[in-house]
């Protein structure tokens, strides 16, 4: 997203990298699930969630934002949204960052937020064979797709599901207070299977 005077180190997206261990159908399952209580974490803070496909292995969701705070704020915010859903499965998803400590589970990546850091961005096409692209989905989407890679360059859609994103922006000053007031929900376990 590109603001009309955009401000460097002062972000108008946070994203949550959801990269499972491998390219099988039970990992996307959990990788799915994540997705999926991101969005919820997100819900409970006043922000929004869009999730697209990254056209390799897992997910990313995307919560547009107000510019309000630089790159390091958000990169706590999204910290503290990965530790809300990694804490909600601890079995399966991480937030640890040496693959080491992660003992065979999802790595929930808030990394992707910081200074010269970088994302996929959506219709991306991945050097992948069948040429699989990083594509945007809607959250109903996203229960039916079976991988990552389910999209390519053959993909042809009406409309965007990432249409519209900046209207959507909220607060992540407000966000981070609710965090350190001790708010924005708690805890509960993990939501898995499908949503109705």
């Amino acid at each position: 997203m590109v603001l009309a005077h955009p401000r460097l180190g002062v972000p108008d997206r946070m994203v949550i990298d959801l990269d499972p261990l491998d390219g099988s159908e039970e990992s996307f399952d959990s990788c799915r699930d994540a997705a999926w209580n991101v969005r919820e974490v997100l819900s409970e803070l006043g922000l929004a969630a869009y999730v697209m496909t990254t056209g390799s292995r897992g997910l990313h969701v995307h919560s547009p934002l107000r510019p309000e705070v630089d790159d390091m704020e958000v990169r706590k915010l999204a910290k503290a949204v990965a530790d809300r859903v990694a804490a909600r499965a601890p079995d399966e998803w991480t937030t640890r960052v040496r693959k080491a400590a992660r003992h065979g589970r999802m790595f929930v990546d808030y990394l992707r937020n910081g200074t010269g850091q970088l994302a996929v961005v959506p219709y991306s096409v991945r050097p992948k064979p069948g040429a699989p692209v990083a594509a945007p989905v809607t959250w109903e989407e996203l229960d039916q797709l079976g991988t990552s890679r389910d999209f390519t360059i053959e993909m042809e859609r009406e409309e965007c599901p990432f249409a519209g994103i900046r209207r959507h922006a909220r607060s992540p000053r407000r966000a981070l207070a609710q965090l350190d007031r001790g708010e924005g929900g708690m805890v509960p376990g993990p939501r898995t299977g499908q949503r109705g």
